[in-house]
């Protein structure tokens, strides 16, 4: 067996022990301190990738080719044994720290492993041979002691130049073999090949006179290596550092360029320290500007895809909705718009876990896929929430879909490990423009008929009915400004409170108001159920001044100890330009004298994306008045590092679709801690909305995050409940 694996590996074993002679033969031609030692040692860098790549096995090789360099150039059989051995050592070494600490063949891909190659491979394992070498040497009388200094030095520094000059260009294009260049990406590399060149001539070239030689021309070469770092990647740059060094060596050599000495192994000696550190220095930014590429595009993807199903996400599914409805109102079309809602998920999640929940939902999204056209739009809202988008498509044939999407998920049961589960769901189907012209219309209504077949029993499809005595009620009730104005004169608003708890000292010193209104029938009905009726009817002005006079009121009855809490109130996007909102929060400052840092406004992310010039001024305008500012549902809109800059912001409150799943999703822990990272440096604190369970909420601390806010951390409830004493708070 150990004989066949060995043949099997001979022409790898004799194709390095070539390319070693070689490289080694052509290396010593400038050796000028001792026919064994040259600042130019190419074959450590091939032994150090071959070994990195193909595996330690190929040790012979790099030991026979090092013994035959050797001795064909100078010195006895011993000696040539031993600096043969002592190049063993050094590339098998390398290789396997490389492996062990800096992730082998993917080494020069991330920056803190290109500085760990550095260290330990360069300037670690690059010791042994030039220590062994010019041991074995002195022991043999081939070399006077007193220039073993001079040859150690000269050794070791051409064989860690080689470990960072040549050993990135073999391994990352053995990685990563095919450009991917486009036309443009094409032509600007041949720009750069063409600038390297030109740059090499003219600093080591010998083209320029002889008076500009003392200036320190070598910084020319920094700019031109940068760019293809910056605008390729790091193979690239990798390669434009060997072309470089390259003509750098020719003609230093020739006595050009700024390291041209009269000695010429102290010129090559010059010339490889600046070779190494420049060489170093823009492969790790171009593994810097990967990075930060690879990380722009997984925040992309997660922005516009669920992790967990790999279906689109809520913000995608309404881009994609929001496409649909231009394009049909332009040509004239119709399209179908399916919300599911799955029937008792949470009995599933209680019984047999969230990861088993987690596999059901990821199995559903599956056989949805199957089910639906390349033209259909399938989205995970959010927790067990899915929306189809069917353009083209009318109400019987939405129907027909919706049938085969319940049969779907109904059968066959769902198999985890033997466990069979049986899942049904209920479905709310819209066509549009029938049932709405906007997202949000489409989206509510389809809500509203969802809720409409879950009441029925679920497991069926109910069409949106504005015109049944349901949809009447709720109209009558306060879907007009009648039953608006109502609301308020009577005092039918009030305030339910969510905490917030701090992550580091493990209390909770900041509550989320939210706003509720008694309907006529005494049920509580959430804001989306008239907050869209109050800005048609222009109310929308006068319910904020409302909740945010009442805030201020209930902070002033507190009395604002030590332990006082902040409270939180929602600002809408119309908000931001309404004066006369924040002419109220300064009166009842003043009136009441409570510190204005305890009321925070939260704006969402959406609403600030749409009107960015009047968020900014609201925001500074707010932030004088010394009110603190929260940006919500962070990362479910587009919004850039440079808007966010302009605002004047103290918290960003990360969308509880990035959180819902990252006890299990690595990809989602990465996101998180790079919006904390993000939030640092702009010098803002950040709050996880949505946390469900302890796991969840020990991951965020592990993270970073600053506050935690969701049902597991305490559930919306009426105040007197978290604020026992105060007098009602509900009346205007």
């Amino acid at each position: 067996m150990r004989r066949s694996r060995i043949v099997a590996r001979l022409p790898e074993l004799v194709l390095l022990t070539v390319v070693y002679v070689v490289a080694g033969k052509l290396g010593l031609l400038l050796a000028f301190v001792h026919a064994s030692a040259t600042a130019v040692w190419p074959p450590t860098g091939i032994a150090l990738a071959a070994l990195v790549l193909r595996g330690l096995g190929l040790w012979p090789a790099v030991f026979l080719g090092a013994f035959l360099v050797n001795a064909t150039t100078e010195g006895s059989l011993a000696t040539s044994l031993g600096i043969a051995a002592g190049n063993t050592l050094e590339a098998v070494v390398g290789a396997y720290l490389v492996n062990r600490f800096a992730r082998g063949r993917w080494a020069f891909e991330r920056s803190h492993d290109i500085f760990r190659v550095a260290a330990l491979a360069a300037l670690g394992s690059t010791t042994l041979s030039a220590s062994v070498g010019v041991g074995s040497l002195l022991l043999g009388g081939f070399m006077h002691p007193a220039r073993s200094g001079t040859v150690w030095l000269t050794w070791w520094l051409g064989d860690m130049v080689s470990d960072l000059l040549l050993a990135p260009v073999i391994m990352l294009w053995f990685t990563h073999p095919r450009p991917r260049w486009n036309a443009r990406q094409m032509l600007e590399a041949v720009g750069i090949a063409v600038s390297v060149v030109l740059t090499g001539l003219v600093v080591f070239g010998g083209v320029l006179p002889d008076r500009w030689r003392n200036y320190p021309l070598n910084f020319l070469c920094i700019p031109v290596l940068l760019w293809p770092a910056f605008r390729l990647g790091q193979r690239e740059s990798a390669t434009a550092a060997l072309m470089l060094a390259s003509i750098a060596i020719t003609g230093t050599l020739r006595g050009n360029g700024p390291f041209a000495r009269d000695s010429p192994n102290e010129g090559l000696l010059l010339l490889q320290s600046f070779v190494a550190v420049v060489s170093l220095t823009v492969v790790a930014v171009g593994a810097v500007v990967a990075e930060r590429r690879r990380l722009e595009v997984r925040l992309l993807r997660l922005a516009d895809h669920d992790p967990l199903t790999n279906l689109f996400s809520r913000r995608r599914l309404q881009e994609e909705l929001r496409l649909t409805l231009a394009q049909a109102h332009r040509y004239g079309t119709s399209g179908t718009l399916l919300f599911l809602d799955l029937d008792d998920f949470k009995s599933v999640n209680d019984a047999l876990g969230h990861r088993a929940g987690d596999r059901v939902l990821a199995a559903l999204a599956r056989r949805l896929r199957r089910r639906l056209r390349l033209s259909d739009v399938v989205a995970r809202m959010g927790g067990d929430e899915f929306a189809v988008l069917l353009p083209h498509t009318d109400s019987v044939q939405g129907q027909a879909l919706a049938a085969q999407l319940l049969e779907a998920i109904r059968s066959p049961p769902i198999d985890l490990g033997g466990r069979r589960v049986e899942i049904s769901a209920a479905v709310g189907m819209v066509l549009f423009p029938e049932h709405g012209t906007t997202t949000e219309q489409l989206l509510a209504n389809a809500d509203l008929a969802m809720y409409q077949a879950k009441g029925a029993g679920g497991n069926r499809c109910r069409v949106y009915a504005p015109d049944e005595r349901w949809q009447k009620a709720i109209e009558a009730s306060f879907h007009s400004e009648a039953g608006l104005r109502a609301a308020l004169d009577q005092g039918r608003f009030l305030f339910h409170g969510q905490p917030i708890l701090d992550l580091r000292r493990d209390r909770v010193p900041h509550y989320e108001l939210l706003l509720r209104m008694v309907g006529d029938n005494g049920e509580l009905l959430p804001p989306a159920a008239f907050l869209g009726e109050a800005e048609r009817c222009g109310l929308l002005p006068t319910i904020e001044q409302w909740v945010v006079r009442q805030a201020i009121r209930l902070l002033a009855r507190d009395g604002g100890g030590r332990d006082a809490y902040a409270l939180s109130v929602n600002v809408s996007g119309p908000a931001f330009s309404d004066p006369e909102l924040l002419a109220v929060i300064e009166h009842e400052l003043a009136a009441t004298g409570i510190t204005p840092a305890r009321l925070v406004l939260e704006v969402s992310e959406s609403a600030v994306v749409a009107e960015l010039d009047h968020a900014r001024e609201f925001t500074l305008a707010a932030r004088r008045l010394g009110c603190r500012l929260a940006l919500d549902d962070f990362g479910v809109a587009t919004s850039s590092l440079h808007h966010l800059a302009q605002l004047s912001l103290d918290y960003f409150k990360i969308d509880g679709s990035f959180v819902q799943n990252i006890s299990q999703s690595p990809v989602e822990r990465q996101l998180i801690r790079a919006v904390v990272e993000m939030a640092v440096a702009l010098d803002k604190q950040t709050v996880a909305e949505s946390v469900a369970d302890g796991e969840t909420l020990r991951v965020l601390r592990a993270c970073g995050v600053d506050f935690a806010q969701g049902y597991h951390v305490g559930r919306p409830c009426a105040l007197p409940e978290l604020f026992p004493g105060p007098p009602d708070e509900r009346r205007a």
